[in-house]
């Protein structure tokens, strides 16, 4: 248009305009293309996001958390009434219950400040929560990990790298966007502490010699527990907050398999530490997580209930 206008010495003819209106019609057919593409881009994101991670061929079928597999089992459960010295006649209390009568057990004042699924813990029960954890990050510290204390607000991008998002946004606490932000993004209280510690080294490009890390952290847990409404409604089993020590390794492909059960083998002997039965379950293809290729629970024996119940997902 400039050539032919300078040609035409500055008058508008009849070829200059027909061509102007050619360029406004093109411009306004590739904005639309822009904005079909981006609406085309943002489905095939969301269904991509959706998409679970490929199963490891040791995986079991399965449909449900009834068909995990039994890996092994430590401890003998008919044996705590004698090695604890339990009478005949005795029966184990629920740990709220133990909490209660110890009078570290203040669920009403947490309930009253806080709403349903809060717990505030005193004393000793206090003292004792802070002794397990700091017992859980020195071991840690002993075999190789390094503690971090991480934030407990992340970004959306954060929990779409550990694929909380878009699945299980129900389940998480959001902060409003008037209150705060995470560089211009939606914010979220962190459901476990292996957010932002696999977040630690995102969009970097790490050197195979520096592998593997292994990081480990004590940091509180927030969940919404979106769907659970009755379900496990006593005592610390299903709360909206609570403490956790995390384990997390960043490893090559090659030796995953290899680190994860290392990290496996370290939370096994926390427990054998503390004497406390268990069984070691390996996830079957209906009850693995989202983003989990593999996964092992390690269920504790609850003497109260007389059950064995996840205390650890590796």
């Amino acid at each position: 248009v400039g050539m032919l206008m300078r040609e035409s010495k500055g008058e508008e003819t009849e070829e200059i305009v027909g061509i102007k209106a050619e360029a406004t019609t093109v411009g306004e057919t590739a904005a639309g293309v822009e904005e079909s593409l981006a609406e085309i881009e943002s489905k095939m994101n969301s269904l991509l996001a959706s998409l679970p991670n490929l199963l490891d061929d040791v995986v079991p079928d399965g449909d449900d958390d009834s068909q995990n597999e039994l890996v092994s089992e430590w401890g003998d459960v008919s044996s705590l009434p004698k090695e604890l010295g339990w009478d005949e006649d005795f029966t184990p209390l629920w740990h709220d219950d133990v909490a209660t009568n110890l009078g570290g057990w203040q669920s009403d004042a947490a309930v009253g400040m806080s709403g349903a699924r809060f717990v505030s813990l005193t004393g000793d029960v206090a003292r004792l929560e802070r002794a397990i954890s700091s017992y859980f990050l020195d071991r840690a510290g002993q075999k190789g990990y390094t503690e971090v204390s991480p934030p407990l607000v992340v970004s959306r991008t954060a929990l779409e790298g550990t694929s909380q998002l878009p699945k299980f946004e129900d389940d998480l606490f959001k902060i409003m966007p008037e209150s705060h932000t995470c560089n211009g993004e939606d914010a979220f209280l962190i459901p476990t502490a292996e957010v932002p510690l696999t977040n630690m080294h995102a969009g970097a490009i790490l050197e195979e010699s520096e592998l593997p890390i292994s990081y480990c952290a004590l940091t509180p847990c927030f969940r919404a527990e979106a769907g659970s409404y009755g379900r496990d409604t006593r005592g610390l089993i299903r709360t909206h907050q609570f403490y956790k020590v995390e384990m997390v390794k960043i490893t090559t492909a090659e030796t995953s398999a290899d680190e994860h059960e290392k990290l496996t083998r370290h939370a096994q002997e926390c427990l054998e530490e503390l004497k406390i039965p268990y069984k070691k379950m390996r996830l079957c293809s209906g009850d693995v997580g989202f983003s989990a290729q593999h996964c092992y629970d390690l269920e504790a024996w609850l003497p109260s209930t007389g059950e064995y119940r996840e205390i650890s997902s590796c």
